[in-house]
């Protein structure tokens, strides 16, 4: 029998797709952090299940930490009013602005432990943190697949 193509071989993908969530690349955790937080988001207000405030631009969502401090959530995008989907840019990330107005880039477990956490009578909000977390390890690990196999593995020689 022949020999699978080094690209193929199971072993390669697999070290990739550890060190993908292990030691992710740093541009590409954080793409792939913000499209997940920016996915949640997205549902949570077209559900009404947070309140946020719309500007014509951005999405402000306010909430307290666990300190009693007032936060801010600000993500721009646009609300389609025929169905009321909430579009959040692509291109731009999720901002948290703390109590003294200081801005940082939206993290995940941030916007769990605020926003999330906040959320009264959740039923299984735990087991869905839990499904997040792992959407956002499988996305890293794909990211990492196919930056090294773009195609089909049919299509290899």
């Amino acid at each position: 029998m022949g020999q699978l193509h080094p690209v193929l071989s199971n072993t390669h993908v697999i070290q990739n797709a550890l060190q993908a969530w292990q030691h992710p690349n740093s541009d590409q955790a954080k793409y792939v952090e913000q499209r997940v937080i920016k996915q949640l988001l997205q549902a949570l207000i077209f559900e009404d299940i947070i309140h946020s405030e719309y500007d014509g631009k951005n999405f402000i969502i306010e909430v307290q930490n666990s300190q009693r401090q007032t936060i801010r959530y600000v993500a721009a995008g646009q609300r389609q009013y025929s169905y009321k989907l909430v579009h959040l840019a692509r291109n731009q990330d999720v901002f948290r602005q703390d109590e003294n107005g200081h801005y940082q880039i939206a993290t995940l477990n941030l916007v769990i432990d605020e926003i999330l956490r906040s959320i009264t009578d959740a039923a299984k909000v735990e087991d869905f943190i839990f499904e997040l977390k792992r959407t956002f390890i499988h996305d890293l690990q794909s990211q990492a697949c196919f930056d090294h196999y773009a195609l089909p593995a049919i299509q290899y020689p």
